[in-house]
């Protein structure tokens, strides 16, 4: 059985003060003087009661909520709706406490109230995150960063540099990650709440890397400074990772002791995400010697990730019981099990969403950068002005103009070159991006259930029904991986080369005859009769390797979606367009609706399994309109929904 997973934090929604006795903390609620004062009292409060007694603190936010709003002090209103969406955050209830971050962060931007600009950005990042949605998770703590940046909050950025962290070590930068928690760890108190979380998270970088040994010193410190500071529902998070390492040295009943207290404190506290992440890890320890038991706990986690939305973990139970269902030979359940886990992790993360957080922290920087270069251009300005006085007392106005006219041409210049540097870099990456999107889209998935079948094919235990039926989906699997791995490697060589074209005057029904004696097998499988009316006198000026492969494409998605015993027609005509050849690719079989019609032609667009369930991926019809545009022509389609298609395409006839 596989070891557990480590937990990695969103929790932290406020940088909390050191732990005061309630008394004196209801004192300065009652002896305020001023609303600023009171929401001061209100923050001490909730921070108090926020790792003890949860219920407390939220029944006295509600009272701040209550009497801000009876004052209208919309500082006051915008926290308290912060942290009462926070706690529902914390409580698996996702969409309120999105709706309710969403009403305090557009009260915060209304009276530009910094402060609460971060808290918000950082609530709606925290239930990104939690919801799997990482790139949108990133967005929203990049602008708290930059709301607390403006007033040089050391609180505010130790909190977003933290969850900064958590998002780099989800999507695989632990170095990134290391360097946000330093960041954080040297403006962050060692009393505060904060160094609880700090200490968790660098702990996790070195255990994810296998460095168990590196890892336990920091889980101990954090749990230390949980217990000593009085947040006791913290030390949920070392507990659990403490007992993910005696997992991984194979000390069971130790790992057990470990979960068994975080259990128990998740549960009091209410921490329904925390709770769900334990029974699944009790439930694989457990597996090895009762599996129904196993099974019990990890259906019902299963149950709460759906209902709380968390999409990471639910792929985690379901990687859980496709093993054991493995384990016991029922294949049919472990494959349909493989099946959601497959659209649950689609949802969930994907090269370009890593692509994005990458562009999204670069971004970040460079306008930081931007905003140092702007200062000191300030202060470089301040002092050629007074250079410029000087030399004008000195050297007179003719020098003073000659010095100003050098540095605007300097900097034209160099305006320019970044410029066109910034066009050159923006061209690499969308061409990678685009790249690495459609491999992780299109090829990944077909490739990725091969050798889960291969393993069904090869157990003993599988029927010839069962064997069957794996053959079928491999052979499906198959063919899509190789008609995307022939797209992807034409389009791939027509970016990295650019749109090199070698157009010429040729006849196109000798190229026509040459692919459909290559697509007839395909045709005879399904009984399909090709058809084609083009005649030797048809001359096309355009790249003969682009028609090739507009025609093979065309041609190999009209064969797909034909009924059994269909026919396919391809034709040519120069009448409606002077000086072009208008070609019709036409079937019979299933066609399109108005919507599919749209969106045909655009990038990574959804391909429909064809009328024998062949897979598809939709790249093929985005490298044809390329192909056509830089030919001068171009691609539509006529359509409904159960009577066919036909794809029109034109070229030049002439040169």
């Amino acid at each position: 059985m596989r070891a557990t997973l480590c937990i990695i934090v969103f929790l932290l929604t406020s940088l909390l003060a050191r732990a005061r006795s309630v008394d004196t903390l209801l004192q300065s609620l009652r002896s305020a003087q001023s609303d600023s004062a009171l929401l001061v009292a209100y923050r001490g409060i909730y921070d108090h009661y926020q790792h003890s007694n949860t219920d407390s603190g939220i029944y006295y936010l509600q009272q701040g909520y209550k009497e801000f709003i009876a004052k209208n002090y919309k500082p006051g209103i915008c926290e308290m709706l912060s942290y009462l969406a926070a706690n529902y955050s914390l409580q698996g209830n996702m969409d309120l406490a999105r709706i309710k971050q969403k009403e305090a962060l557009a009260i915060a931007v209304a009276i530009d109230y910094k402060n609460g600009i971060g808290m918000c950005n950082n609530g709606l990042g925290i239930i990104e995150g939690r919801s799997g949605n990482y790139a949108m998770a990133t967005r929203y703590f990049l602008d708290a960063l930059h709301a607390y940046d403006a007033i040089k909050s050391n609180s505010g950025l130790v909190n977003t540099y933290i969850k900064l962290g958590a998002v780099n070590e989800l999507t695989g930068s632990p170095d990134k990650a290391l360097d946000y928690y330093r960041k954080a760890l040297s403006l962050s108190p060692p009393e505060a709440a904060n160094t609880v979380y700090l200490y968790n998270n660098m702990g996790i970088v070195y255990m994810r890397a296998g460095k168990y040994a590196e890892a336990i010193p920091y889980f101990e410190r954090s749990l230390e400074a949980g217990k000593k500071g009085g947040y006791d529902n913290v030390t949920v998070l070392p507990l659990t990772n403490l007992g993910g390492i005696y997992v991984n040295y194979g000390d069971t009943a130790r790992a057990l002791t470990y979960y068994y207290q975080a259990l128990q404190i998740a549960e009091k506290a209410k921490l329904f995400e925390d709770h769900t992440r334990l029974i699944l890890n009790i439930a694989i320890l457990v597996a090895v010697s009762d599996k129904p038991r196993a099974l019990t706990l990890l259906q019902q986690a299963l149950a709460a990730t759906k209902q709380m939305g968390q999409k990471v973990l639910q792929a985690e139970v379901l990687e859980e019981l496709i093993t054991i269902h493995r384990e016991d030979g029922n294949y049919k359940e472990a494959f349909d099990l493989l099946e959601q886990k497959k659209i649950v992790l689609d949802s969930v993360f994907n090269i370009e969403k890593a692509k994005e957080i990458a562009n999204l922290q670069s971004i970040a920087e460079l306008e930081q950068s931007n905003q140092r270069i702007a200062r000191m251009e300030v202060d470089e300005k301040r002092k050629a002005w007074q250079m410029n006085a000087i030399l004008a007392a000195l050297c007179g106005l003719l020098f003073i103009c000659i010095s100003q006219f050098y540095s605007y041409r300097r900097k034209q210049r160099l305006i320019k070159a970044l410029s066109l540097r910034e066009q050159e870099l923006a061209k690499s990456n969308a061409t990678k991006d685009r790249l690495l999107s459609i491999i992780g889209h299109d090829l990944r998935g077909p490739v990725a259930n091969m050798p889960v079948l291969l393993d069904l094919y090869l157990d003993n235990n599988t029927s010839p029904d069962e064997e069957e039926y794996i053959i079928s989906s491999l052979r499906s699997n198959a063919s899509a991986s190789l008609e995307t791995l022939d797209n992807l490697l034409g389009w791939g060589r027509h970016q990295i080369k650019g749109a090199s074209v070698a157009p010429r005057l040729f006849m196109a029904n000798h190229n026509l005859q040459n692919k459909l004696r290559l697509l007839q097998a395909a045709a005879d499988l399904k009984h399909i009769t090709l058809h084609s009316s083009v005649t030797d006198e048809v001359m096309v000026y355009a790249d003969p390797e682009h028609f090739k492969f507009i025609v093979r494409n065309l041609l190999s998605n009209a064969i797909k979606y034909s009924n059994e015993g269909g026919r396919v027609e391809i034709s040519a005509d120069s009448q409606p367009q002077p000086g072009f050849v208008v070609f019709a690719v036409r079937d019979y079989g299933t066609g399109m609706d108005a919507q599919q019609q749209v969106h045909i032609f655009e990038s990574l667009s959804v391909s429909t399994a064809g009328t024998a369930n062949e897979k598809g991926t939709g790249i093929g019809l985005l490298l044809c309109k390329e192909f056509l545009q830089e030919n001068g022509g171009r691609i539509w389609v006529e359509s409904e929904k159960g009577k066919g298609a036909t794809f029109y395409f034109s070229l030049p006839s002439q040169a």
